[in-house]
């Protein structure tokens, strides 16, 4: 097996997003923190016709590096959020691409992301760390505003959440099921109870990835592009929480609404959600990827194999 373990499909899923960050955060001091002057277009298009266009090697650089650092941030920041999401809202696509369980209705989707059971030999620490984890279940809805009410509303009259989560068809999953018994009995193990909850998916991506050269190279840009989506997707929520913040702290009735302020926060509500169905797609397909590559590359001889 030839890795690269640091590729430019890796150097760009962090720069990328963390520059998108850097930007906006410089933007926001440039005009002095003011959000009627920041949500004001005027002053980006004269913020851009007046900047420098030279090249300075010195700061380029030290732009690079932070937009970098900023980019690891948002990408662990998003897979505690937005990753956390879809996995307690839809499973993971392990689950819903074989369909383990029914398809999720609207009630069982919201208790599945609120569901904040803690565990602790006190029932008043038991009762403390479970209020706590619903409080930030509530703050995260609220952080991911475009992501979660889309998909709580729209999404679901719509079905999206069902195109999301659509399963494969019937001899797909009962051959990949095959597949795994003898995944299962090729590596010395026992396969998962149907009622068991457990993350087997996780096996077969170490097997395809130590085993099959041929679909590294794939599996390897579906988790750089999902990666990318995720920190993208991150970033326009916080930046559409600022914004709607600043909204509601200024709103005066008596008043017309700002448009430009409404187009922004429009604006970041649809970025915020698009971006956030590339990134279950690529997910998806990263998993699919596992599973085919399993179906039709895993010999069927009783050989053995590296884990």
């Amino acid at each position: 097996m030839n890795k690269n373990p640091f590729s430019i499909y890796d150097f760009m899923g962090y720069l990328f997003p963390g520059m998108m960050c850097y930007i906006m955060i410089a933007y926001c001091f440039r005009m002095g923190l003011d959000m009627s002057e920041i949500s004001n277009f005027e002053n980006l298009r004269n913020l851009v016709k007046d900047s420098q266009m030279g090249f300075n090697l010195e700061k380029s650089v030290i732009i690079i590096v932070i937009a970098y650092i900023l980019g690891h941030i948002m990408s662990y920041l998003s897979s505690v959020t937005i990753e956390l999401f879809a996995r307690k809202v839809f499973g993971y696509p392990s689950e819903y691409l074989l369909e383990r369980e029914r398809g999720r209705n609207w009630g069982r989707m919201l208790k599945a992301f609120f569901a904040s059971e803690a565990k602790s030999s006190q029932k008043t620490w038991a009762i403390i760390k479970t209020s706590l984890r619903v409080i930030m279940k509530v703050f995260m809805a609220l952080l991911l505003f475009p992501i979660t009410f889309s998909t709580f509303t729209f999404a679901y009259f719509f079905d999206i959440n069902g195109w999301i989560v659509r399963p494969l068809d019937e001899y797909l999953k009962n051959t990949l099921k095959v597949k795994e018994f003898r995944l299962a009995n090729r590596l010395g193990i026992n396969h998962p109870d149907v009622n068991q909850e457990c993350d087997y998916h996780r096996i077969v991506m170490h097997y395809v990835y130590l085993n099959i050269p041929n679909s590294q190279r794939k599996t390897d840009n579906y988790i750089a592009l999902y990666g990318f989506l995720r920190s993208i997707s991150f970033v326009f929520c916080l930046t559409f929480f600022a914004f709607g913040a600043y909204a509601l702290t200024t709103i005066d009735c008596s008043e017309s609404f700002d448009r430009d302020l409404l187009f922004t926060l429009f604006l970041f509500f649809t970025l915020s959600y698009i971006c956030f169905l590339g990134f279950v797609k690529f997910y998806r397909r990263f998993t699919l990827e596992n599973y085919m590559a399993m179906l039709t590359a895993m010999p069927d001889d009783g050989g053995k194999c590296s884990l």
